[in-house]
């Protein structure tokens, strides 16, 4: 993944794929406020009330972030 490999140049250890979701939630994203769906239906509500969902390939969870102004 491209943004991975991006993130991977600024840290001293390469990023584990069984581990990715759990980095990016705990520490590529800078937003306050995480949740978590289990299904893509419950994303996408989410979405259409304003919130971003952050797919991480090969997790089965998604990050739903506030982007809310």
């Amino acid at each position: 993944m491209y943004e991975i490999t991006l993130l991977e140049k600024t840290m001293d250890e390469a990023i584990d794929k069984n581990n990715a979701y759990e980095f990016v939630k705990e520490s590529a994203v800078t937003i306050g406020e995480i949740k978590e769906a289990a299904t893509l239906d419950r994303s996408m509500l989410l979405v259409m009330s304003g919130e971003v969902a952050l797919i991480v390939e090969g997790s089965n969870k998604i990050l739903v972030l506030n982007a809310r102004g």
